[in-house]
């Protein structure tokens, strides 16, 4: 594979992304938008989901299916404390799990 030199390229173009191409971008935009504990279930969700991709548990495109579950499934509200954040992490990944045997 030829190595990319930025430097002979004389322009990049960019193009705004399409949300239904990309739906964890989707997600995640809108995660940090709600804030509270949105970005908390988004990343747990995304963690154990990709991890059970990588393990061949679940397909590429079932990784937003379990995000996207767990964000329904909790509140968004605002963490009071560190230790609600943790709380919120645990069950989240207890559920993106449940999320991933009723798919496999």
């Amino acid at each position: 594979m030829k190595r990319l030199d930025l430097a002979q390229i004389s322009r990049l173009d960019f193009e705004a992304p399409d949300d239904t191409q990309f739906p964890a971008l989707r997600m995640a935009r809108e995660a940090l938008r709600q804030g509270g504990f949105a970005p908390t279930i988004l990343n747990a969700a995304n963690e154990i989901a990709v991890a059970a991709f990588l393990d061949r548990r679940i397909g590429f495109l079932d990784i937003t299916s379990v995000v996207e579950n767990c964000l329904a499934a909790f509140p968004h509200s605002e963490p009071d404390s560190l230790e609600s954040i943790y709380d919120m992490d645990a069950r989240v990944r207890a559920q993106a799990d449940i999320c991933i045997k009723a798919l496999a």
